[in-house]
């Protein structure tokens, strides 16, 4: 069987196989190379749900010949992430259908070790926050309290992991 023949399978918790062609497994290298037991001529087992795989299926195969992303800025000026992808970039975060999704999307982007993805989700989240007042994020996300510094020394105790190396950090 010739390279641009062979594909890999995976497959999601549901049961349901997935194949991409071998030119696109570059895209999980790293998740391959921290799994020294696994064997590509057998579906590739995964504890992703059947439509984020089948996202995550659709990212690598739309990237896997001539992708060339555009470098994301940091931060991000706008709210539009538009200004800062590939218009493929963009078609792929339109098909995110729920913030669940797209959370579940950046568990299995780590799962996979799929740097490509997650900048993508990272600015497309943080493009969420951008051109949005205090009542707006309140609103969109049902935060009914003011900030008080107890709750915010709680959520900075709570999450100080995800602080290290920002400017939050204490």
């Amino acid at each position: 069987m010739d390279i641009e023949e062979k594909q890999i399978t995976f497959q999601s918790e549901e049961g349901q196989q997935f194949k991409i062609d071998y030119q696109a497994m570059f895209q999980f290298s790293k998740f391959i190379q921290d799994q020294p037991d696994l064997n590509l001529n057998e579906p590739i087992k995964c504890a992703i749900s059947t439509p984020i795989l089948e996202l995550i299926i659709q990212f690598v195969n739309d990237r896997k010949t001539n992708y060339q992303p555009k470098t994301i800025p940091k931060p991000i000026l706008s709210g539009n992430i538009s200004l800062y992808i590939n218009e493929i970039d963009y078609l792929f975060l339109k098909n995110i259908k729920s913030e669940k999704d797209l959370y579940q999307l950046l568990k299995a982007g780590e799962y996979f070790y799929m740097d490509t993805l997650l900048e993508l989700i990272y600015a497309f989240t943080a493009s969420q926050f951008i051109d949005k007042t205090n009542i707006e994020l309140r609103e969109k996300y049902g935060i009914q309290e003011p900030m008080t510094e107890t709750i915010e020394k709680e959520l900075k105790d709570k999450y100080s992991d995800i602080l290290q190396g920002t400017p939050f950090e204490e």
